[in-house]
């Protein structure tokens, strides 16, 4: 495995290198999501309003636990789906923000989050939009946001609403 190699060429103990997955890849008509752990993956379907989420966060076996790639049995909690669709919105973020975006009760996405947010990218040019991240960085690391969680909070957003 390549994070054990580099763990002995770090000399370090694996676990430092311990760390969730989530992955997804988006074609034109199929979209293929690989999740190992908590975060998650949400999105859109082209010309729908609903956001879904693609594979619910895996919890360990104790409170405040998740699997992590570093796992022995990291490849047995693995999880993958294939959908049939055009998608028009994505969003990858870790646990940190999962009480945002996500209602445990109904194991959905937060629609309103998400709408709160994709909007601001729609009709952007296409690529890296600086000046969007800086205001998204500062609403993550807001009062209002902290008071919610004190986890990490990495949030990637992708759309194919540009010009």
């Amino acid at each position: 495995m390549a994070l054990e190699d580099l763990a002995d060429f770090e000399d370090l103990p694996l676990r430092q290198f311990a760390c969730t997955l989530l992955v997804a890849i988006v074609a034109d008509r199929v979209c293929t999501f690989w999740q190992l752990g908590d975060g998650a993956i949400c999105f859109r379907e082209a010309e729908q309003e609903e956001y879904r989420v693609a594979i619910w966060p895996s919890k360990g076996e104790y409170a405040n636990t998740t699997y992590f790639l570093t796992d022995p049995n990291a490849s047995e909690e693995l999880e993958w789906d294939s959908v049939e669709m055009q998608v028009a919105d994505i969003a990858v973020f870790s646990d940190g923000l999962e009480r945002l975006a996500l209602d445990f009760k109904t194991q959905q996405a937060h629609a309103k989050f998400f709408s709160g947010l994709f909007p601001h990218l729609y009709n952007k040019p296409s690529g890296e939009a600086t000046e969007i991240q800086a205001q998204l960085a500062q609403f993550l690391a807001s009062d209002r946001i902290n008071a919610k969680t004190d986890d990490d909070k990495t949030l990637v957003l992708a759309t194919r609403e540009c010009i």
